[in-house]
């Protein structure tokens, strides 16, 4: 008998400690494997950025914007207007 209580001991510790990691863990691994799963699936997501190969900046003219001490160039609008929501 002392041998089937070493195994439901057993047994019991690593069910504890699977539930545990289920609760703890469990959704930051859902989303690893989900993450893989779609990297496996998709291979432009596993290409890392490179860098631009036209660094140019634009001399059309355009609208300049400030916002909270940031100037903001919007080189393709020639005017903003703002249009009233219905």
């Amino acid at each position: 008998m002392p041998k089937m209580k070493r195994v439901l001991s057993v047994v019991g510790i690593i069910l504890v400690v699977c539930v545990l990691y289920v609760a703890f863990l469990g959704p930051q691994t859902l989303s690893y494997l989900g993450a893989h799963y779609v990297g496996q699936k998709v291979p432009i997501v596993n290409e890392t950025p490179s860098p631009l190969q036209d660094k140019s900046i634009s001399a059309a003219k355009g609208t300049t914007l400030t916002y909270f001490g940031y100037e903001l160039r919007f080189p393709g609008m020639t005017s903003t207007k703002s249009t009233p929501s219905p």
